[in-house]
């Protein structure tokens, strides 16, 4: 439980750095789409979590 309640906390607080930062360059916040897109394939590509 706690690898996984680890990874969602570091997917969350990177999008929220994410959101933050495109409100203070004056940018439309991301969608749940576009959220969601953005953690699947820039994140993945990233980051590599163990499997295990």
């Amino acid at each position: 439980f706690a690898k996984t309640f680890g990874c969602c906390r570091f997917v969350y607080n990177q999008l929220l750095a994410l959101q933050k930062q495109r409100y203070k360059d004056g940018e439309s916040h991301l969608s749940k789409l576009k959220s969601n897109e953005f953690a699947t394939r820039t994140l993945k590509k990233i980051m590599i979590f163990s499997k295990k």
